[in-house]
């Protein structure tokens, strides 16, 4: 027995291993930046980490998901953290979009992840990479942002961080219903763990929504075109 544990033991530090150097392919966390480091900084939230990503390694992995979204395997994906960490969470390929408009534009693709108390989704496309993840520490969000040198950085946020300029944080329906517990002690970026117990239930049932958006002129050129306008869209239907 003792010599079972001796073998399987390394296995496991090689299989970490590997987990580790692969979360650093895709995401490099970047060195401290502030807002001032940004084009836009009035759009960015009070606390953040930035990280670089590898197009490539993105590609890959989220290649690989689709090849297997037609059986029950899944693909680890790794979630750059608020805090600077990775969190690996399983990766399934969803659908929002209508097949007929999914081919026109296959470019525009979403995403969910989930795992020990974690859930959301991704979407990528011409725009980028974004996400929304609802954890034990508070919703959290994923968007790219130009940095002053030109260059294209990931900023990893909770969203109660993110105070528009001249207005406060607006109470989320989680915060009104959170019940205190012992672990209210434990902080991570200054957030309470909260109790992830919905506040109502409606039913065992999952209803799917179709519904059709319609975006004006003045929106579809402050994205610079239709596809554009399209993938933006998407994203924020994502995240709903």
């Amino acid at each position: 027995m003792i010599r079972v544990i001796k073998q399987i033991l390394p296995a496991l530090g090689i299989l970490t291993l590997c987990a580790q150097v692969y979360a650093q392919d895709v995401w490099q966390l970047q060195a401290h930046k502030t807002k001032s480091g940004f084009t836009t900084s009035e759009l960015l939230p009070e606390k953040f980490s930035t990280f670089a990503v590898d197009e490539s390694s993105l590609t890959t992995k989220l290649t690989a998901v689709e090849q297997i979204s037609t059986s029950n395997q899944s693909v680890l994906f790794p979630i750059p953290m608020p805090d600077g960490s990775i969190k690996n969470l399983e990766l399934h390929q969803t659908n929002i979009m209508e097949p007929g408009l999914a081919q026109k534009f296959p470019d525009i693709k979403t995403y969910r992840v989930s795992g020990e108390d974690f859930y959301g989704h991704l979407d990528i496309s011409d725009r980028g990479f974004h996400g929304y993840i609802m954890t034990p520490y508070g919703d959290m969000m994923i968007d790219p942002k130009v940095t002053a040198s030109g260059q294209i950085s990931y900023v990893s946020y909770f969203t109660k961080d993110y105070k528009p300029k001249g207005k406060s944080a607006s109470p989320r329906v989680d915060d009104i219903h959170k019940t205190p517990s012992s672990d209210d002690s434990h902080h991570t970026h200054g957030i309470s763990k909260r109790d992830l117990q919905p506040a109502a239930r409606f039913g065992d049932s999952v209803l799917r929504l179709r519904f059709a958006v319609a975006t004006t002129e003045q929106y579809t050129s402050t994205f610079g075109s239709r596809q554009d306008a399209l993938s933006a869209v998407v994203t924020t239907v994502n995240r709903v």
